[in-house]
């Protein structure tokens, strides 16, 4: 499960790259850099959750 959070945190370093080389997409980028960092928050509590005794 580790890994898919780091997979998902380099995502979003790409998503930051193509932002800042094209700015004509990046309002679409923000939605999609905000969904990916809520996905990552909502898996985090899960796991957090399970491994609670």
């Amino acid at each position: 499960m580790f890994n898919l959070s780091a997979i998902l945190t380099d995502l979003r370093a790409a998503i930051a790259v193509v932002a800042a080389r094209d700015p004509t997409i990046t309002a679409l980028l923000v939605m999609v850099w905000g969904r990916i960092s809520r996905i990552v928050a909502r898996l985090e509590r899960l796991m957090a959750h399970r491994n609670v005794p």
